[in-house]
């Protein structure tokens, strides 16, 4: 028999706080991928920027706001599909160093269901085993979500002249409205994509699947399971919406804001991403009838 919502919330949250090691490897993406953003920023910087300014303008104390918008202008339009590619390369980069630390952090979760508990060395294991067919899901997961852009085609195509839109939306509202709509339709569905896919990746890790089996498998276990797997989704911004409350609860002080802001920077970047994963691992593992570690058997043994 699987368990329902609320045993998944719980029994996972209570997993969380014996495994709070799960946290390493999202603090690790964080530090790794900050690393390969301040690198390829500087490497931005010291090829393009740098090169734009004569010797005497260096200062950039005595340079303009105008003068800076200029230079900058300049190099993105000298360099324009340079920086494209080096866009498209770094974000290629980043997704690997996410892909190494998703697959450990769900190998961890695993272990963590089957054992009770999972250590550093899941991690490393993990990540090694899987972050190749992770990083190609991640690819496709991104291209299906992209396809989207063609719900923005029809408004697109309505406007002759973007100068017009964008100083006087008023004359052409009937394209504006065309191409808002085309944009809630992509954010509609994106939401649908994330719902209907919400599997792949574990079953990718979990099951040792590839990436397309993995999303055949994740979109099999979702039509079997839509409503536990919506349940979940919705607790789940349940929480960003709670936060983001709070937020603005706190801000009315300066000194609460910057408290609230480092404190709401852990939860969401470190805490709630490594009880996602605990969460949605379990529900997964439990819907495919994976045997889950339950420390009442051990006492009743």
């Amino acid at each position: 028999m699987t368990e329902d919502i609320g045993n998944i919330l719980s029994k996972g949250f209570e997993t969380f706080t014996k495994n709070l090691n799960i946290t390493i490897p999202f603090i690790m993406n964080l530090i790794l991928s900050g690393i390969v953003l301040l690198m390829a920023f500087t490497a931005f910087a010291a090829v393009f920027i740098m090169p734009a300014f004569s010797p005497g303008e260096l200062d950039t104390a005595s340079i303009s706001i105008e003068q800076m918008i200029d230079i900058f202008s300049s190099v993105f339009i000298e360099n324009l599909w340079i920086l494209v590619l080096g866009v498209i390369i770094l974000i290629l980069i980043i997704t690997f160093v996410q892909s190494y630390f998703t697959a450990g952090a769900i190998g961890m979760s695993k272990s963590a269901m089957k054992n009770g508990d999972t250590d550093i060395g899941d991690m490393f294991s993990y990540g090694r085993k899987h972050v190749i067919d992770l990083f190609f899901l991640k690819i496709l997961l991104g291209l299906i979500t992209f396809a989207g852009i063609v719900f923005l085609v029809p408004g697109i195509l309505s406007i002759d002249d973007f100068d017009i839109l964008i100083s006087n939306p008023q004359m052409v509202a009937g394209s504006a409205v065309l191409l808002f709509a085309g944009f809630l339709a992509w954010m509609l569905y994106t939401v649908a994509i994330s719902l209907v896919l919400a599997f792949a990746e574990y079953a990718l890790v979990v099951d040792k699947l590839d990436p397309i089996e993995s999303i055949e498998k994740g979109f099999y276990k979702f039509m079997e399971n839509k409503l536990d797997v919506f349940l979940l989704w919705l607790v789940i911004l349940a929480i960003s919406i709670f936060l983001g409350i709070i937020g603005e609860a706190v801000g009315v002080a300066e000194v609460t804001t910057i408290i609230w802001g480092f404190i709401n920077f852990l939860l969401s970047i470190i805490i709630i991403p490594a009880l996602e994963t605990i969460w949605w691992t379990r529900l997964y593992m439990d819907k495919t009838r994976e045997e889950l570690y339950k420390p009442e058997k051990l006492i009743n043994y």
